[in-house]
């Protein structure tokens, strides 16, 4: 469910094809909720966005991780209200709160997104796991796996960006397919 009002808050940070497709507000009284300021999660087709209102709503932090450099999702059922976890190895994401994470983090790189709706919860991670497999609308679709096998640059590319190989490597071995 899109709540267009909160989605009005956050409008001049989104790109141009950018669609929001579900906002959460935090629980005021279920843990790990604001009882004065709740946090509101946003969907995006491209990304996680946490919008955190602090001094009873004088002044606001972001937060947002592209699905692409999330890795995985899960969800714990709580009995007033759920939470999901995101697992973000190295951490990138990019904040606007004083360099201060807004997220809880359980361990080195598994973020809480605490307190929200039974409901919301299970839906968040639906589309999170769909954006991270980019089946999200407005987003590239992945190259098949077929075409990279078809074509030697994409595969030497593919092995160097997952650290098979290194760019000394990557680059002698690209320079010897180029002739």
């Amino acid at each position: 469910m899109i709540d267009h009002n909160e989605a009005e808050k956050i409008k001049g940070i989104l790109d141009k094809s950018e669609k929001v497709l579900l906002t959460s507000k935090q629980g005021r009284i279920a843990p790990g909720g604001s009882l004065f300021t709740p946090s509101t999660i946003f969907l995006t087709n491209k990304r996680v966005i946490i919008r955190d209102p602090t001094m009873l709503g004088l002044r606001v932090g972001t937060e947002y991780y592209f699905y692409r450099n999330i890795t995985g999702v899960r969800v714990k059922k709580g009995v007033f209200s759920s939470m999901v976890y995101l697992t973000v190895p190295g951490r990138t994401e990019v904040s606007r709160s004083g360099g201060k994470s807004l997220l809880r983090w359980d361990r080195m790189d598994e973020a809480e997104l605490g307190a929200l709706h039974k409901h919301e919860a299970e839906e968040a991670a639906n589309i999170i796991r769909n954006g991270m497999e980019e089946n999200l609308p407005d987003q590239k679709p992945k190259t098949k796996e077929s075409e990279i096998n078809q074509d030697p640059l994409k595969l030497l590319k593919l092995r160097f960006v997952k650290g098979e190989i290194t760019e000394k490597d990557y680059n002698k071995m690209k320079k010897a397919l180029k002739k």
